[in-house]
């Protein structure tokens, strides 16, 4: 199969209704309410446990991704400028700041700290942020290398440059604008540069659009769960 003939499979596929049976996100509704329900029960019964729950979870979320430290390792003490798709609670760009020698990082993301529904193929629930998350994103916000781009992916990408170090894609999950995303931030990294991003699981429809992506390109991505990227090399 040439390289044409790939190129209109993706189109082939973009064509398709992205909407996912009822049943299915019946069910993964479902299991959201039940993890919710369970964490509330928790608080209540032992509170000490759900507060150790907590603060792990937020070490979790605070370790480097590969992502980033691939990052780190190629580039070393470098002056990048990236782009973050997705800021959500702001755990992700802290590890870029702290982790790389950031000149520039604009992170993009319509909501940035309102509440939302958050029913992108990945999770169905609304979204929520605490005093620490606020706390978390002024502290980001004060940093003066950090550009917010409060826009839709498809529209940030027009006012971004052009001639990035890395894109690190972690919005909508959904089929269509993860391929969307990829296909954008492929055309404004500099050679030598990478796209990645995250969730490369099977119960999202990241993978589907990953892997259709790299047919499109004629490259094989890097999978460092739950990570992924594309090196820059032409």
């Amino acid at each position: 199969m040439n390289k044409k003939s790939l190129i209109r499979k993706v189109e082939n596929k973009l064509e398709k209704n992205d909407e996912r049976p009822l049943a299915d996100r019946i069910r993964k509704t479902s299991a959201h309410l039940r993890r919710r329900v369970g964490l509330e029960v928790l608080r209540c019964l032992t509170p000490k446990l759900a507060i150790e729950v907590s603060d792990n979870l937020t070490y979790v979320n605070r370790t480097p991704r590969p992502f980033t430290l691939h990052l780190k390792q190629v580039f070393g003490d470098k002056e990048l400028v990236g782009v973050e798709i997705g800021f959500g609670f702001g755990f992700n760009a802290e590890s870029l700041l702290g982790e790389l020698n950031v000149k520039r990082l604009y992170c993009v993301d319509p909501f940035l700290m309102k509440k939302y529904f958050d029913g992108d193929g990945f999770d169905h629930k609304v979204v929520k942020f605490t005093d620490r998350d606020k706390t978390r994103f002024f502290d980001i916000e004060n940093n003066h290398t950090v550009v917010f781009v409060q826009l839709p992916s498809a529209e940030a990408f027009k006012e971004l440059p052009s001639n990035l170090d890395f894109v690190y894609i972690d919005g909508n999950h959904g089929y269509y604008h993860v391929l969307s995303d990829l296909r954008q931030a492929f055309n404004h990294v500099s050679r030598g540069g990478f796209v990645g991003g995250h969730d490369f699981i099977r119960r999202c429809e990241v993978v589907p659009a990953v892997l259709d992506f790299a047919l499109e390109i004629g490259q094989t991505p890097t999978i460092q769960m739950p990570d992924f990227w594309f090196e820059k090399r032409r």
